[in-house]
């Protein structure tokens, strides 16, 4: 899911920030995407500290993210995540607070994209509480097929428990490898919201740093990620305004920070 969701926030029609809140650390888009930026943060070890401190989080997430590109529109961050094995049950009362941060953002016209990683167990409560589309990534081989339908109820039963009951469906990679979305759709009683080829050059771009820029901007994954990208911030966009006041977000309108702090925005929540 790691390398789907850098793809989603490189394509996100607004400002985009990329949360890694993956509760087994891989650091794998600093290793990968970002090797060769030199761009370090101590991620979200670092927030639940800040929120012990009573600093104001939404500053400390501007401050603990780094540049995914530089200088274009929309604007795109990154926010790393955990540094070490265990870190994560640190962070565990912290989940609810930041998760509402998060969705602050969205007032200074700012979509958050969270990369909760593998489902284990289910996911954190705070995230799907403030989430507005829960989705989960799947491959279409019968043993990738077979891992989701045992996943499915532990993601499933918190998003129906919320009281504002996020949007849910599946992300297919490789669709027709070999059953297709409709079929998966079928029998797992599930919407597909999107699909993405399965483009191992142009992925590994993604995961690893691997091939060119050029090679990956031609590349059958970039153009689907845009179309999916796309589709989904409508979604996201249609249920922020019935949810909300009815008026649309603004775009690229940046976080809204103190002018010592802010340069640029950017994520989907």
């Amino acid at each position: 899911m790691t390398t789907s969701s850098l793809l989603l926030a490189l394509t996100w029609p607004r400002d985009v920030v990329l949360v890694d809140a993956d509760r087994i650390p891989s650091q794998a888009i600093e290793s990968g995407y970002l090797r060769d930026r030199g761009s370090s943060s101590p991620g979200l070890i670092t927030l639940a500290q800040e929120r012990r401190s009573r600093v104001t989080l939404t500053r400390a997430v501007w401050e603990q993210s780094v540049r995914l590109t530089d200088g274009d529109q929309p604007n795109r961050r990154f926010l790393p995540g955990f540094t070490h094995p265990g870190a994560s049950d640190l962070f565990a009362p912290a989940w609810e607070d930041f998760a509402a941060t998060l969705a602050d953002l969205e007032s200074a016209g700012v979509d958050v994209v969270v990369d909760a990683g593998r489902i284990g167990s289910g996911l954190p409560t705070g995230l799907v509480r403030h989430a507005d589309l829960v989705m989960i990534a799947t491959r279409t081989s019968l043993r990738a097929l077979a891992a989701t339908r045992l996943s499915l109820p532990s993601v499933m039963e918190p998003v129906g428990e919320t009281a504002a009951q996020a949007e849910f469906g599946l992300l297919i990679i490789g669709p027709g490898q070999p059953y297709g979305e409709s079929e998966v759709a079928h029998q797992f009683g599930v919407p597909v919201l999107g699909s993405l080829p399965h483009d191992a050059a142009a992925a590994g771009f993604l995961s690893d740093g691997d091939g060119t820029a050029r090679k990956f901007d031609r590349s059958a994954l970039l153009r689907a990620g845009i179309a999916v990208s796309q589709r989904l911030a409508q979604r996201v966009g249609r249920r922020s305004r019935v949810l909300g006041d009815g008026e649309p977000r603004p775009a690229g309108t940046g976080w809204g920070l103190p002018a010592d702090t802010a340069d640029v925005g950017g994520v989907p929540r």
